[in-house]
């Protein structure tokens, strides 16, 4: 049949190249994702770390804000119009 005892060998690893060796899942691998997920995750942590806080600039301009809110809210609470 075959020549050489080790025709047979390549000749049978030849036919059946690569089987096998493939995943059975298909699909997207693993590194898309995790690439992905990276970046989103550093595009994330990179708008957060440059969003600063606002600070009053002047004297007694952080006592004026809390009481302009603690006035809207009080608008809002008592307010018995249809909307509100």
């Amino acid at each position: 049949m075959y020549a050489t005892p080790g025709a047979a060998a390549r000749q049978f690893r030849h036919l059946h190249r690569g089987a096998g060796t493939r995943s059975p899942r298909s699909g997207v691998g693993l590194r898309p994702v995790v690439s992905t997920l990276t970046a989103v995750l550093i595009a994330v942590a990179a708008s957060l770390a440059a969003a600063s806080p606002a600070w009053a600039h002047g004297q007694g301009e952080t006592e004026e804000g809390y009481l302009l809110v603690q006035q809207a809210l009080g608008h809002l609470a008592h307010d018995t119009g249809q909307g509100g």
